[in-house]
């Protein structure tokens, strides 16, 4: 109660626009929740297209893994027969010196 409502018993009604909360600020919070937005938007799609880049790019390990394996299944393939090869001229080589040997010893 004001000091006059006091001295005269009567309550003085209070303005209408005193009776609403004011509403300054609405516009600005309204544009600065808009920035935000766009920003966590614009974020968002930028996240996007670097995990589209991180697909393509596990995408072209894999396949470039891939291929290096099969290349060195390959080169494995090759000096495994390349050793029993060497193996088998291994025994035919003996076998022709030791007919040689009874050859010259049977002379």
């Amino acid at each position: 109660m004001t000091r006059m409502e006091k001295l005269t018993g009567e309550r003085t009604p209070l303005p209408v626009n005193e009776l609403s909360p004011p509403g300054y600020g609405s516009p600005q919070r309204q544009a600065i929740n808009s920035v935000i937005d766009g920003i966590v938007g614009d974020i968002c799609k930028d996240i996007a297209a670097v995990r589209v880049l991180l697909d393509r790019l596990e995408q072209q390990v894999l396949e470039g893994a891939t291929h290096a394996k099969a290349q060195l299944m390959e080169q494995i393939a090759v000096c495994v027969s390349v050793k029993d090869e060497i193996g088998h001229m291994q025994r035919v080589v003996g076998d022709i010196s030791e007919r040689g040997k009874a050859f010259i010893g049977g002379m």
